[in-house]
């Protein structure tokens, strides 16, 4: 049939409406399944076809007409996620007339998007359970991973890899996905030259290319994450999964579901503490059997995998282990930290295209896991001291755990200050070295890690902060720019502790930089000077030595002194004469209506002032940008020659 013969006799879609609404012997099905063998394919048959199956003939439906619709939906040129065929295919293959050779057939022949497809877009238990079968009998047995498989992954991956899978079909899919690779011990053991080390690399690609499988499957099913938790039991896989939801996309993770793989992995902490509390006595000559006596109870009440862990410690008593496991409670905070914890220790460090990431979790669950990280990992400040071996590292990561650590305790107890405060001039890790960076990134990584120390030295001379997080230290010391990165409430509380006028015109130039600080909060804060209108007027004078920066630090400034209802004549005299002819206005770069006036009435009605005054050097970016209005409208008056741009910073 052409198309031109599909607009004679009842158009397609006017059969389609009727099987939707008529019995199953009705004249318009019959009518309509004539239609449907001389029609093409394309979506007009289709349309039909779906019609019919979920209509008239969803009970019953002639073999023939299954066929077509399988074939029909399966076409390689259909896109079996959105396509119509797609939906005609999976409703044909769910249909209670359908056959089970007729549908083990077309399973067969079906690609993993395919088989995801369907049984995604058909919410069918009878298709669920033969895509399943279909996975368990002609899938092969799983293998350990490979780095191959990794560039050419399986059926199960592929499958895997869209979200929505019914419950049978996802645990099918993974119990065909690759296992854990094991080391070659053959290899390992023995051999000729560089036999060993190529097995022992060859294995640890193959893992980091396991683990890189399953983060790519927990991204994909992150809202089935707790039937992959419970499928994992207690394979190597469950750790892997649980460290991919709580440091890869914890803020798509089911509330209750974070708070608990959260406190499931922090329990791995009482390993690590009694490895360094063993490894400590061990370092010291104590005897093995003394070691086990004195940490008798600590011991006892290890997991059956962490008593392992601690044996393997105490088999290599005067071994090179012991040196590094004496500091493993540090390293496994500091790691988890720098890793697994990023951002459920710092949600603000998750961000998409520049914005916050939205949580699924409410602010008072990150803080109650940020506390429980703290209070849980604050036995290893009690236990670090400085790592001297040959076997040192860089300490960044644990730089960072102490600054994460005093955010989030609910306290900082003299203890934990002079502690912290033992350890911190030995945290100067060498960042170069370290993480292979070099020149500018280095340098760049140096300057971070000198500011991290500076804010910890302040978080510990200034406990009384109400946000931990926004300690500033000593008021003569704290910058604008300090003040810039705190929110609105930690900025009252710290100018409430420290009140002076330098320190509230210190935090008036914070709004520069600091954009989610709002213009009502600016005149609060102005309000709290000894005398605000001469302040403003001042700083505003001042601007270029006292904040600098580009277009967009003045043209800020500008906005913040306009907007008050009545902005006095001297202070806009004192802004910056291109910003304040561009800024303030109700439209884009036009000028706030005082402004406007003040200009009006300096110039007058003299030609040669306003000559004079549109050929000023005043300009939009350069030293020049700082010449003040005022200055420029007096030169421009008088005619003398322009002013000189103000000091820089």
């Amino acid at each position: 049939m052409t198309s031109d013969d599909m607009r004679t006799g009842l158009p397609p879609a006017f059969l389609a409406a009727l099987a939707g609404q008529a019995g199953p012997q009705a004249q318009p099905v019959r009518l309509a399944l004539q239609r449907v063998q001389n029609l093409p394919e394309g979506a007009a048959r289709d349309d039909l076809l779906l019609a019919l199956l979920e209509g008239a003939l969803r009970e019953t439906a002639p073999q023939w007409l299954l066929e077509q619709a399988i074939e029909s939906g399966l076409r390689e040129d259909q896109d079996p996620e959105w396509s119509t065929a797609g939906q005609v295919a999976a409703t044909a293959l769910a249909h209670p007339a359908c056959t089970e050779p007729v549908r083990d057939k077309a399973l067969h022949n079906c690609t993993a998007q395919q088989l995801g497809a369907l049984v995604r877009r058909s919410r069918s238990a009878r298709l669920a359970e033969a895509v399943a079968s279909h996975l368990g009998q002609c899938e092969p047995a799983p293998q350990p991973m490979t780095v191959d498989r990794l560039k050419n992954p399986g059926t199960a991956e592929l499958l895997l890899a869209a979200p929505g899978l019914p419950d049978i079909v996802l645990a099918a899919a993974l119990n065909l996905l690759p296992t854990r690779p094991a080391l070659d011990e053959s290899a390992e053991a023995g051999g000729d030259g560089d036999r060993p080390a190529q097995a022992f690399r060859l294995y640890r690609d193959a893992v980091k290319a396991w683990e890189q499988m399953w983060g790519a499957v927990v991204n994909a099913q992150v809202r089935g994450a707790r039937s992959l938790l419970a499928w994992a039991g207690d394979t190597p896989a469950r750790s892997v999964i649980r460290d991919h939801l709580l440091g890869t996309l914890p803020w798509d993770v089911e509330p209750g579901l974070l708070e608990e793989a959260a406190a499931e992995d922090l329990a791995a902490f009482a390993t690590a503490e009694a490895v360094t509390r063993v490894c400590r006595l061990l370092a010291a000559n104590t005897p093995v059997l003394e070691v086990r006596n004195q940490l008798r109870d600590v011991l006892s009440n290890l997991p059956p995998a962490g008593c392992e862990q601690v044996e393997f410690y105490l088999d290599d008593a005067h071994g090179r282990l012991v040196q590094i496991g004496a500091r493993h409670a540090v390293s496994w905070a500091a790691e988890r930290t720098h890793s697994t914890w990023r951002y459920l220790l710092d949600p603000a460090q998750a961000r998409q295209w520049g914005q916050p990431r939205d949580w699924q979790a409410s602010e008072d669950l990150l803080t109650r896991i940020g506390r429980s990280f703290a209070t849980t990992t604050l036995p290893a400040l009690h236990l670090w001291e400085p790592d001297t071996s040959r076997y040192a590292t860089s300490h960044a990561h644990e730089l960072r755990w102490l600054h994460m650590l005093l955010v989030h305790l609910p306290q900082i107890t003299d203890d934990v200050r002079q502690q912290a405060g033992a350890a911190l001039p030995h945290l100067r890790p060498h960042t170069g070295y370290s993480s292979g960076a070099s020149g500018y990134e280095a340098r760049q990584q140096e300057r971070e890690l000198d500011d991290l120390r500076a804010t910890i030295r302040r978080m510990l001379n200034d406990t009384a902060a109400t946000h931990r997080a926004a300690a500033l230290g000593s008021p003569q010391e704290v910058t604008a720019a300090q003040l810039a990165r705190v929110d609105e409430q930690a900025l009252r509380d710290y100018l409430e502790r420290h009140h002076s006028d330098s320190l509230v015109e210190k935090a008036l130039l914070s709004f520069i930089s600091a954009a989610q600080h709002s213009q009502s909060s600016f005149a609060e804060i102005l309000a709290l000077h000894s005398t605000p209108a001469q302040a403003l007027v001042r700083i505003t004078a001042e601007l270029r030595s006292r904040a600098g920066g580009g277009p967009q630090n003045r043209e800020r400034w500008t906005r913040l002194a306009l907007a008050s209802p009545d902005p006095p004549e001297d202070l806009i005299r004192a802004l910056p004469a291109w910003t304040a002819l561009s800024t303030g206005g109700s439209r884009f770069d036009t000028a706030h209506p005082q402004v406007t006036r003040l200009v009006l009435s300096a110039l007058g009605d003299s030609e040669g002032a306003w000559a004079r005054f549109a050929d000023s050097p005043a300009s939009y970016a350069g030293p020049t940008a700082w010449l003040r209005l005022g200055d420029v409208l007096d030169a421009a008056v008088e005619g003398t020659d322009w002013p000189r741009p103000p000091a820089a910073h």
